[in-house]
């Protein structure tokens, strides 16, 4: 009975190409990790600059509700309130 079998195909390492082949993967599992904690810095700092630009409009929506007020127009209440709800929302409604 001449027949060779194949039971399992795999690579063998020495030790230390096994521990070079480990460290490289390591570094790859970091590289990954650092890339996604990057894009979710740069979006919350997205979020942040659009939550300033949204209390940066409430502020003026209110200002000119304020300007209507005083020059008699009725829709100067209802921009003040738009207004404070924009600005205090922590919602993106803008």
């Amino acid at each position: 009975m001449d027949e060779s079998i194949v039971v399992m195909d795999c690579d063998l390492y020495t030790y230390d190409a096994a521990i070079e082949r480990y460290e490289r993967e390591r570094h790859h599992s970091w590289l990954c990790r650092q890339r996604k904690l990057s894009e979710v810095r740069e979006r919350q700092k997205r979020k942040r600059a659009r939550l300033v630009r949204q209390r940066v409009y409430g502020l003026t929506i209110t200002l000119l509700g304020l300007l209507l007020m005083t020059l008699g127009a009725g829709e100067g209440t209802l921009c003040i309130i738009a207004g404070i709800g924009v600005c205090i929302s922590k919602k993106i409604i803008i």
